[in-house]
């Protein structure tokens, strides 16, 4: 335009890139805000559960006489308490003597448990292996070795264990007259057993 510098020019058009460059990221920043809001409103304001709020319970689908070893058990279902849908996860605690399941393995169902207090003994077929705080144990789907804890200690112990796949999937007991589906706990000849399967 006349009258117009070159320098003027220039800082204009300076000028118009800059708003231009601030008008984006007042934008991006507003998009960014409103994701966050959307994301927190769908986290729990408290993702820390509160175990003492949980329901404890001992209960067992076993038939007898395989539901006596774990009389000891006390589980704590954390996924439903927190809105989880896409695995499982409980907190266990063992009694002196309990033990945390008849020793079995899972068809299509991978597991993972993480000790959190206390001491107990990891059976497998032909091994034993001393589990304390802080360890981890994890076991993949398909592999036929079964496994179940033992708490041969004086004192409590307690675990959290994470499972996720297809729980109807179906699996055995290594040392019984046992195997489990989704439709309950059969024989190992196809004989049901009158009990029925906990969720």
């Amino acid at each position: 335009a006349a009258g117009v510098t070159l320098g003027q020019a220039i800082s204009a058009s300076a000028r118009s890139a800059t708003d231009e460059i601030w008008e984006r990221s007042v934008m991006v920043r507003e998009r960014h805000i409103g994701y966050a809001a959307l994301t927190q409103a769908r986290v729990p304001a408290m993702p820390k559960l509160d175990l003492g709020a949980i329901p404890q319970s001992n209960a067992t689908g076993y038939p007898d006489p395989f539901d006596q070893e774990v009389a000891g058990r006390w589980w704590q279902r954390l996924a439903p308490a927190a809105g989880l849908t896409a695995f499982g996860a409980s907190h266990v605690v063992l009694k002196p003597g309990a033990w945390s399941s008849q020793r079995h393995w899972h068809e299509s169902e991978d597991e993972l448990l993480v000790m959190v207090s206390g001491e107990a003994v990891l059976i497998e077929d032909g091994s034993r292996t001393v589990l304390r705080s802080g360890d981890v144990a994890a076991w993949a789907m398909g592999v036929q070795d079964g496994h179940h804890l033992r708490n041969e200690s004086e004192t409590d112990c307690s675990f959290v264990v994470v499972s996720g796949g297809d729980r109807d999937g179906g699996g055995a007991y290594s040392d019984i007259d046992m195997t489990f589906s989704g439709d309950g706990y059969f024989h190992r000849d196809g004989r049901p057993y009158p009990v029925k399967r906990m969720a």
